[in-house]
């Protein structure tokens, strides 16, 4: 049974646990945090009080991702979502009811109207997921891959065909999805 839930910094600790995404394109996803002080850090800048929010996910009591509230605008009630799983328990429709659940909780008790989002084109099972989650597409477009940093060896990004390369910058297609409190 999956539940989601106001994350508790116990939830960061058992992250460093988690398995590795081997898709060098996800690679910025790994929980790369090991001493309590990174995790108490990263912690905290998740979780700053009405800016972000971050929900935890679990999976038969065993915890399996997390789901964020963020850049919250309060007087328009819209924000934007994230979600990390644990590569372990991806393509189990996990991620698809967690959605779920924290839309009803971000509906429900934080009473947002709108939720955004934005997904790689290359990520074809979180699209999907988002879809059968109620997601629907607002544009696609080319932009400068979001994680610039984890790109020490350029030439392994350019054998993908949804990557460019650019005025010195790696390209990708994303997906601006949204969803409102009617879904």
């Amino acid at each position: 049974m999956v539940k989601v839930r106001k994350m508790k910094f116990e939830d960061v600790l058992k992250m460093r646990d988690f398995t590795k995404h081997e898709d060098i394109r996800l690679l910025h996803y790994n929980f790369e945090y090991k001493t309590i002080k990174d995790c108490k850090l990263w912690y905290k800048v998740k979780t700053k009080f009405l800016r972000r929010y971050a929900f935890s996910i679990y999976d038969n009591n065993v915890f399996v991702g997390y789901v964020t509230l963020k850049n919250i605008n309060w007087f328009t009630r819209k924000a934007e979502m994230g979600i990390v799983m644990n590569p372990a328990h991806i393509s189990k429709g996990i991620g698809t009811q967690a959605i779920k659940l924290y839309l009803e909780i971000v509906f429900n008790k934080y009473k947002m109207k709108s939720i955004s989002l934005k997904v790689a084109g290359f990520n074809v099972r979180a699209r999907k997921c988002y879809l059968k989650a109620g997601f629907k597409d607002v544009n696609e477009e080319y932009e400068e891959y979001e994680e610039q940093e984890y790109l020490i060896d350029d030439s392994k990004y350019l054998n993908f065909d949804d990557m460019i390369y650019k005025n010195g910058a790696i390209y990708t297609k994303y997906y601006r999805m949204r969803i409102n409190t009617n879904y």
